[in-house]
């Protein structure tokens, strides 16, 4: 087997460091064997070098932690491959603190003139460290791959003389603040990754490797120096990081997982199979394979082994699904075009980051389009030559501070042939406005109030105010002066509506097609402080869209997907109930079943039946006008095929 072939798996770490003792003294293998037996993983992921930079195994070529008592990876190796299952290793890259500190030649130095506890990419720790514990990872222990951790998020700005000399620029230029520099930087972080890559299979040309979050929302690129797309969530409210990052990582078409933890942080409270089921169940809809985090202990084989029997439950659930879901297809409805031009030009002088304004606000209108129950998967900018935009009903852009022009010119022939376009926000808006025959002026202030037929709400995010420009369709906001101290609750500020209103959404016609403008940034508001009203807005304005291809009747309750897999067509449900967003809320074991969900699919062909993927029976529909309609009720989640 292969990561490739590869759907659910586990991942155990702890990061062995100077002061831990007795390390694996206590190891026992059969608690090994019940996590294989009773789990059956693909694969498993455990602890050979974390970020303190010291091994979990006796090497010959680095830092051996000094409390190791036993070869914790000799045993994992043993029964793994008695099971014939695949055994990757978690290995911090980038972030190695041991190393840095015996040799500060290999570090980073910062501004400051500082040696740092992270590895130059231009030093030797890659040729002297790094690549000599992954060939002994490959050839003594017969390890199948790495994880490398400590990566992308790691690299840092670097002063050294060995990253200086490799820059062919003025010295007067090296600096953060050049675009430039922070072009080479991110390059030589590339050719790392692609070094140690090339340099290991060469002795071991089976050994797969994945630099932890290289193709995702932290390093966009389309570029594919790894054998496979990886990458840990967050502890909390990872349902939705999961359905904005599963959806960019599954638009590069390579072999990808995500990995959810099922512990919380910082605190390790443990997560049942019910919370686990829930966000598998978003990751795997969409094609990609799934993997657990929990920790490993020093001492013992597991911080939770009474644990083992949740990891079971969940891995059983992911199974039942397997068939219908791995390396599927998502059916193009509303594509969420995604710009790597744009993503850094909102870093500004940082390297690599995922939290920055451009995902956040893409992040908030990706779930406001799923929330509203629409089919949604992301294009990636730099691919867009290689996609059919014609396939999409609608094509959303967000956040544009700019965007390839390949991209950007075929976007706007897809409107003008007949496509619907929704450009959200206003660097998008400022970056297309004389293609959309936009007139626009400075605002009053950054508060708004926006005004629809059973709501208004303040919003306190940018907007452009739009003049002059016939539409066919809005939705329309009060622009607001401020008065007194914006920031000040005692007293709070007077904030005044101001003369008649400006469009809050609009639609267009442009060519053929329609396009729909949303002069104001939201995206990240509706993800951080979400309300009723913002979710009326949002509903009020695809309702002044096209219908799409398939849409249900529980907005917000369920997420949906069309995918297709070995020329079969399925509907997945996935049940969004439950306390996942609470902050307060670490671990939960209950999610309310969705009754009467009613799902609406446009097609061509007349289905013959709908069948219900988990109990193989047949479920009711009807069939009128091009539109199949199916009604159900569903638990965690549910995936329906349609039978011509």
């Amino acid at each position: 087997m292969k990561r490739k072939d590869c759907f659910f798996g586990l991942h155990f770490d702890y990061h062995a460091a100077e002061h831990m003792k007795d390390v694996g003294k206590e190891i026992n293998p059969d608690v090994i064997e019940r996590i294989v037996t009773e789990v059956k993983p693909d694969f498993v992921q455990c602890d050979t070098k974390g970020h303190p930079g010291y091994t979990s195994y006796p090497t010959k070529v680095g830092y051996t932690a000094p409390g190791l008592a036993k070869d914790i990876l000799r045993e994992w190796r043993t029964v793994t491959k008695r099971h014939n299952i695949l055994l990757f290793s978690h290995y911090s890259g980038v972030w190695d603190q041991k190393a840095m500190k015996e040799h500060p030649e290999w570090a980073v130095i910062g501004k400051d003139g500082k040696v740092t506890d992270k590895a130059s990419v231009f030093g030797e720790y890659v040729d002297k460290l790094l690549i000599p514990q992954l060939k002994e990872l490959a050839l003594e222990y017969e390890i199948d791959g790495a994880w490398i951790d400590g990566e992308c998020w790691a690299h840092t700005m670097d002063y050294s003389p060995m990253a200086k000399s490799a820059w062919n620029g003025r010295e007067e230029e090296y600096t953060i603040d050049n675009p430039a520099v922070r072009e080479f930087m991110r390059n030589g972080f590339f050719d790392y990754v692609n070094h140690y890559r090339e340099e290991v299979k060469k002795v071991a040309p089976n050994f797969e490797i994945t630099s932890n979050w290289l193709n995702t929302e932290w390093v966009p690129d389309n570029i594919c120096c790894t054998d496979f797309i990886s990458g840990d969530l967050t502890p909390t409210n990872c349902i939705d990081r999961a359905r904005f990052g599963a959806r960019l990582i599954q638009s590069f078409g390579r072999h990808w997982d995500l990995m959810a933890w099922g512990i919380g942080f910082p605190v390790h409270y443990v997560k049942g199979s019910v919370q686990l089921c829930q966000e598998a169940s978003v990751i795997i809809s969409l094609g990609g394979g799934f993997q657990l985090y929990n920790l490993q202990s020093p001492q013992k084989t597991l911080m939770d082994e009474w644990a083992i029997g949740e990891w079971a439950k969940t891995a059983q659930f992911v199974r039942r699904h397997q068939p219908y879901c791995q390396d599927n297809e998502i059916i193009p409805d509303v594509g969420i075009l995604y710009s790597k031009d744009a993503y850094y030009k909102s870093l500004g002088s940082q390297l690599f980051f995922s939290e920055t304004g451009y995902n956040m606000e893409l992040s908030g209108i990706l779930t406001a389009f799923c929330d509203a129950g629409r089919s949604v998967s992301v294009i990636l900018a730099e691919r867009a030559t290689e996609i059919d935009f014609s396939a999409y009903k609608t094509i959303v852009v967000t956040d544009l501070g700019c965007m390839e022009a390949s991209a950007k010119e075929k976007l706007l022939e897809y409107v003008n042939a007949g496509g619907e376009a929704v450009f959200c926000g206003v660097n998008t808006v400022e970056l297309f406005a004389e293609e959309l025959g936009l007139s626009l002026a400075k605002p009053i202030s950054t508060i708004c109030r926006l005004a629809g037929d059973d709501y208004e709400q303040e919003i306190r995010r940018p907007y452009v105010k739009i003049v002059n420009r016939e539409y066919v369709d809005a939705i329309q906001m009060y622009e607001c002066s401020v008065e007194g101290d914006i920031n000040c609750m005692s007293p709070p500020p007077a904030i005044r509506v101001c003369g008649e209103t400006i469009p809050a959404f609009m639609t267009l016609r442009m060519g053929k097609g329609i396009a729909a403008v949303m002069p104001l940034n939201i995206g990240e508001l509706y993800n951080s402080e979400r309300t009723y009203v913002l979710k009326r807005f949002f509903h009020a304005c695809l309702s002044k869209l096209r219908e799409g291809k398939v849409s249900h009747n529980k907005p917000s309750q369920a997420d949906i997907v069309i995918a297709e897999k070995d020329g079969k067509e399925y509907i997945h449900l996935i049940n969004l109930l439950g306390d996942h967003r609470a902050v307060n809320v670490r671990t939960f074991d209950s999610i309310p079943p969705i009754y009467g969900i009613e799902v609406r699919y446009l097609t061509e062909r007349q289905p013959k039946e709908i069948i219900d993927c988990e109990t193989d029976k047949t479920i009711d529909f009807s069939y009128q006008d091009g539109a199949l309609t199916v009604c159900t009720d569903m638990g965690i989640y549910k995936i329906l095929q349609i039978r011509y």
